[in-house]
């Protein structure tokens, strides 16, 4: 044998031996870059029965009955649409969020009511959890002891009928009364006086504002829930007041609030 022929390893020729290695990189990269470009878009049939597959692999079956639509009709295909639907989640408020925003907007329109017609000092408005919180001067809406709307708060209330009339929400109209006892023949105590109140605000935005029975309620609180302590008539004129309580879901059919004495009154206007 020549020396030629020991040196050369064989009599024929042939590429070097990195040339397989690089080969199979080559081909890893290629599959590697078709698998990225095949879920650009996703088919949804395809993907479930890949995920089949890999169940039975494992030794899981489960049969499921429903109907898919594919996004495209060819596992490699370039699309305007997002890669996967479940990133839309992430853009879409839930429920929580967007009775939120319903909240917040409803806020900032009955704030605006109140400076256009300036009664910004006799109107307050709070989100709560129970629902958003319209609370009204006592001044404002009646004569001292008495029960009968007076006709300055009438644009007033017209303004939020008109802001009610939108919403779906249930209305809770509670009659708040400070601690000074009253008796008379009318109302032996503050919370008939609370109740007298809370009554003739509902009867006043159904029958001249023309919402819905059904969708309000009078509940009186008298002197339980005050806002600040009655230690001087402006304190005590704070805690008279009379509240619009538009009810978020869940708490529509709540008799009153829990935590807090509450009588509410029939349609015979009975104490229950």
């Amino acid at each position: 044998m020549s020396d030629e022929e020991e040196e050369g390893g064989g009599g024929d020729g042939g590429s070097p031996a990195w040339m397989a290695t690089f080969g199979d990189l080559m081909s890893l990269l290629l599959c590697f870059f078709v698998l990225l470009l095949s879920f650009a878009t996703m088919d949804i049939i395809k993907f479930t029965q890949m995920v089949g597959s890999l169940q039975s692999a494992f030794g899981v079956q489960q049969e499921m009955i429903a109907d898919f639509q594919a996004l495209s009709t060819s596992p490699i295909e370039f699309a305007k649409t997002e890669s996967s639907p479940t990133l839309n989640l992430l853009e879409t408020p839930t429920s929580g969020q967007s009775r939120s925003d319903e909240s917040r907007k409803l806020v900032t329109e009955i704030e605006r009511v109140a400076r256009e017609l300036d009664l910004s000092d006799a109107v307050e408005v709070e989100n709560e959890e129970r629902g958003v919180v319209l609370r009204v001067s006592g001044k404002l809406l009646f004569g001292s002891g008495g029960t009968e709307v007076q006709e300055d708060s009438e644009p007033f209330l017209a303004k939020i009928a008109e802001i009610a009339a939108k919403l779906p929400n249930q209305i809770s109209i509670e009659g708040h009364s400070d601690d000074q006892q009253i008796r008379s023949a009318a109302y032996p105590s503050n919370w008939h006086l609370a109740a007298g109140r809370a009554i003739a605000t509902l009867e006043h935005m159904a029958e001249q504002e023309g919402l819905e029975h059904a969708r309000m309620n009078a509940t009186s609180y008298g002197p339980s829930r005050p806002l600040v302590p009655n230690e001087d008539e402006e304190s005590r004129a704070t805690n008279r007041r009379v509240e619009f309580v538009f009810l978020r879901e869940g708490h529509a059919s709540s008799r009153f609030a829990p935590g807090s004495p509450a009588r509410v009154l029939d349609e015979a206007g009975v104490f229950d």
